[in-house]
């Protein structure tokens, strides 16, 4: 016989947690613990306008009851929007994001408390949830129909630990995050006649006044973002015409993909507020829904192509830096033995991201390949010639191979593709540099910045090349631009590396060891970064992290020697002052 003061009810039960909470709180405690109150407060203000209550509100979890379930989701789904929005000024490993798990089931109401598996199911929903995404059950599906106009995904049968197996559906919002849960391996919208690449198409962006100047303004916004992306000389672009159809309607991403047969989609918002306007912009997945990249800006009235051209090339360069880490992602889960050359090319850059002698030789391999499957791919050749450079670089080259050589050629192969290309020109810059040619290396980097000047990747070659030719401050200006426009670039690491050799050259060691060490902490088989820094650790005089920098160079690459560092010095016409600092420093560290 049941307590008088312990009730059974029928409750929405909504759940949520902060998805990587100890990552945020270990990079900024206080900070963390001060956002998170702002973030409680939100959620409780929305939750009680909602009808709903907070029931538990502990560190990076609340758990909340709704008398409808209609009241649950629309409180959910507005939850994680405000949510998104708010942090989208923020980097994205330093946003906040929530996972919320959604049910409709019986609960043990004791006091202010509830138990019971409804609770349970909503705990287990949420932990099956994307970031930024609403995880519903069965029974919540099932009262939503014609009642709120929301996408869904359907993710079948899920099993729910010590609860057996339950049908799960997954909302599409706007704070949802891309994730490979539940996607279909191998999954892509690809145009024909592009070799595989999946296309993108840029929207019209969304207005609420229909003036011609705010037509004519965010007309200039999509066409400039759609010059910014036919830059980079990767994905093909839907037509202007096609894309503008959707002016207007209300479609999920997935129907404009469906349309137009793009993968990608790039759409946004305006609005105005006095003298000042507020852009919001987002990338979504057009085959899941799911939005992979959101961020707003806001400025002040300006000249009117100014601010377009601003803003064009701000979004065109956060996107670039996505789309090369989603791709190459999207490939090596492809379950098929029949990769594309854009898709072994994909594969192959991931591959080159582990930084191992293995997975370069890998990446190699699919590089050459692609180049087979499609002659005419000036990609396939710019990488095959760049994991020539690796290899060559990290000493892993074959005895024999003269890999600058081939390297070289396959780069300039790829231009004569693609001259308008300035990923090939980048490469071409790099090999320029290894066999001494420092002008034309130069050169070839200044004409990447020319075909794309918003490409964080064309402005760290410059960078690299700036270093060569001695001039480390001018190097150091540029791959702090480089940063700007891509402040969490896939190559972060790469971009660290420069700083600290242009810090050696200036004779600001103490700036090159904490650069060096943060690139070293993503790249700790690099033998040029440990050559500086332990040169540089020498030149500060802290001998024992010197010597650790020379043992650690001569396990990675057993006959390094004085000798061979001044022959490679030698080679790239390194400046003498340069050479000679490096060679004293590692002679002091040990290095014979």
């Amino acid at each position: 016989m049941e307590r008088d003061d312990v009730e059974r009810r029928l409750a929405a039960i909504l759940s949520a947690d902060v998805v990587g909470f100890s990552h945020l709180m270990s990079a900024d405690e206080v900070g963390t613990v001060r956002r998170m109150d702002g973030l409680r407060e939100l959620m409780s203000r929305r939750i009680q306008q909602y009808g709903g209550r907070v029931v538990d509100a502990v560190g990076d979890n609340l758990l909340a009851e709704f008398r409808s379930i209609i009241d649950a989701v629309a409180c959910a789904v507005e939850l994680q929007e405000q949510l998104a929005e708010h942090e989208a000024p923020r980097q994205g490993s330093d946003r906040i994001r929530l996972r919320i798990g959604l049910h409709l089931g019986d609960v043990i109401a004791h006091g202010e408390r509830i138990a019971g598996d409804g609770v349970i199911v909503a705990a287990r929903l949420e932990g099956l949830g994307r970031p930024g995404g609403v995880c519903i059950s069965g029974a919540v599906f099932d009262q939503l129909s014609g009642k709120l106009a929301l996408d869904w995904e359907d993710l079948g049968e899920q099993p729910l630990k010590n609860l057996g197996n339950m049908r799960v559906y997954h909302l599409l919002g706007a704070g949802d995050q891309a994730s490979c849960q539940s996607l279909p391996q191998g999954a892509s919208r690809v145009v024909p006649g592009f070799a595989g690449r999946p296309a993108i198409a840029v929207l019209p962006f969304d207005q609420p006044d229909t003036s011609p100047e705010d037509a004519s303004f965010a007309a200039g916004i999509t066409d400039g973002i759609v010059a910014q992306i036919a830059r980079w000389r990767l994905f093909p672009i839907i037509s202007s015409s096609s894309s503008d159809t959707f002016r207007g309607k209300s479609a999920s991403v997935q129907q404009v993909g469906r349309q137009l047969g793009a993968q990608y989609i790039v759409e946004g918002s305006i609005r105005r507020s006095g003298d000042k306007v507020r852009i919001v912009a987002r990338l979504s997945d057009a085959l899941t829904g799911h939005q992979v990249w959101v961020e707003r800006y806001d400025r002040g009235e300006g000249e009117i192509f100014a601010l377009q051209d601003e803003i064009s090339r701000a979004i065109g360069a956060a996107i670039e830096p996505e789309l090369r880490r989603l791709e190459p992602e999207r490939a090596r889960s492809l379950d098929t033995p029949n990769l594309s050359a854009w898709e072994q090319v994909q594969r192959g850059l991931w591959h080159i991201a582990q930084r191992k002698r293995a997975s370069v030789r890998r990446a190699r391999e699919l590089f050459a390949s692609a180049t087979e499957e499609d002659t005419r791919s000036a990609a396939a050749h710019r990488q095959l010639a760049m994991a020539m450079v690796i290899e060559w670089e990290h000493g892993w080259a074959d005895r024999g191979e003269r890999p600058l050589e081939a390297a070289l050629a396959h780069a300039e192969r790829a231009i004569a593709l693609d001259p308008m290309d300035p990923y090939s020109h980048r490469a071409l810059g790099f090999i320029l540099a290894d066999v001494g040619e420092r002008e034309r290396s130069l050169a070839a980097h200044e004409k990447a910045v020319e075909l794309n000047p918003s490409s964080a990747l064309a402005l760290h070659g410059l960078a690299n090349a700036l270093v060569r030719m001695g001039q480390g401050s001018q190097a150091l200006a540029r791959v702090d631009q480089a940063s700007r426009l891509s402040p969490a670039d896939p190559q972060l690491a790469s971009f660290d590396m420069t700083r600290c050799f242009a810090h050696f050259q200036l004779g600001d060691y103490e700036a090159a060891v904490e650069t060096g060490r943060r690139s070293l902490a993503e790249r700790p088989d690099t033998p040029q970064l440990r050559c500086i820094l332990g040169a540089a650790y020498a030149h500060l005089g802290r001998s024992a992290d010197a010597s650790d920098q020379v043992a650690t160079l001569k396990r990675l690459q057993p006959n390094f020697s004085l000798q061979l560092i001044e022959e490679f010095c030698g080679q790239i016409h390194l400046d003498s002052d340069y050479t000679k600092r490096v060679l004293e420093g590692l002679e002091r560290a040990g290095l014979c």
